[in-house]
Order: C-alpha cells, then structure tokens, then sequence
C-alpha cells in the first residue's frame, strides 16, 4: 500500500493525527496529487478548519477539475460555510462528471443537490429531484428525511 493509501485508511479509521502528519509530509513530493489535496481538505474539513479546507479543495481542482469527489467535497464545504448558491453549482458540477465519466444517476449527489436546493427554499426544483430519488431508492433514509422537509415546507407555503 502507498503511503497517500495508508494516509487515506487513516483518516477513515478516525485517526485524523496520523493521516494529517503523513500528509504534512507527502506536500513536499506530492505537491502535484488532486488526492492529496483532497485528503488534506478532508482533514480540515474535520478539524473545523473550513477556509484552509476550501483552499486545499481548490488546489486539488486546479489539478485535476474532473473529479467528481473533489466538487463534492467543495460543495460540502461551502454548504458549511454558508455559500448555498456555490454549493449547488459545486454539487451539479459533480453530478453532471458522474453521467459523463461514469455513465450512471449517483443518487448520493443528487440528495446533495436537493438538500442545497432546499437551503435556498427552490421548492420546486428539490421535489421533483426528491420525487425522482425516491422512485430510485425509496428505502433510503437520507431520502425519507427529504420527502418530510418538502411536504413540511409545502405546508408552510399553503
């Protein structure tokens, strides 16, 4: 296993300390590695460090703009920081790779499109989005949770 693998399998085993001190590390010889940056933005999105975060997502997109993980992460972050409206276009951004390069509707990103979209109170673009993910994974908790913050905000409306 590369050491950015073995970075990696520490962030998700929660040990933030050791994949930010390999990271730390690799930024010398790696320098040109959109998945550096990205396990770094991942870092500091966990340590609550969301500017530097924002920064190392944008450094790993200037490396590589084509990666749908990269554009999710950004929108993740900017939905933190508050900035919806870039979120969503992040988030798009990202789904749109996933048809182009994947060839396949990833719902995950598209229950991002519709959570964003509802931040910015687009009712109707985000139950037509809902509508489409609950036919796709009705089961879906995150789904369920959308289905109930429309109906919720339509009362509201009415």
């Amino acid at each position: 296993m590369d050491v950015l693998n073995r970075a990696f399998k520490a962030f998700f085993e929660g040990k933030i300390e050791e994949a930010e001190s390999i990271v730390n590390r690799l930024k010398k010889r790696l320098k040109r590695s959109y998945r550096l940056w990205l396990l770094d933005s991942l870092i500091k999105l966990r340590k609550n460090e969301i500017d530097s975060a924002l920064e190392s997502i944008n450094l790993g997109l200037s490396l590589k703009d084509d990666e749908a993980e990269l554009w999710v992460v950004k929108g993740n972050i900017l939905t933190r920081l508050g900035r919806n409206e870039e979120a969503l276009r992040a988030y798009e951004k990202a789904y749109q790779i996933t048809l182009e390069k994947d060839d396949y509707s990833d719902y995950e990103v598209l229950i991002e499109i519709a959570k964003s979209l509802l931040a910015l109170k687009r009712v109707k673009r985000a139950k037509k989005i809902i509508n489409e993910l609950y036919e796709l994974v009705p089961n879906d908790e995150d789904v369920e949770k959308l289905k109930k913050e429309i109906e919720s905000l339509e009362d509201q409306v009415s």
